[in-house]
């Protein structure tokens, strides 16, 4: 079963885009999707794996040497809002 995770990543004021190409590049096989977002955070990774892989490695692993990242912050997905897996009528229910 994949596990999704979304992770935030402030960036050295001018690298979003190098650090977003360089994650997306060699270090992709985990990474679906990055985006340029604002607000308080330069861009929003959508991260997905096998959920028995040991997520805190695979995300750390991923990130730890790409020059430009300045902080982190990981959140997880549950599928059960994904309508792809669970039913919702015309009313959202």
């Amino acid at each position: 079963m994949k596990q999704q995770f979304f992770v935030f990543v402030e960036c050295v004021p001018g690298q979003t885009y190098a650090v977003a190409q360089e994650v997306l590049g060699e270090r992709s096989s985990i990474v679906s999707a990055a985006y340029s977002i604002s607000g308080e955070w330069d861009l929003l990774l959508r991260v997905e794996f096998d959920a028995a892989r040991n997520f805190g490695e695979a995300i750390s692993g991923m990130l730890l040497n790409v020059a430009g990242v300045e902080r982190t912050y990981t959140v997880i997905g549950y599928p059960i809002f994904d309508p792809d897996d669970v039913y919702f009528d015309e009313s959202g229910h």
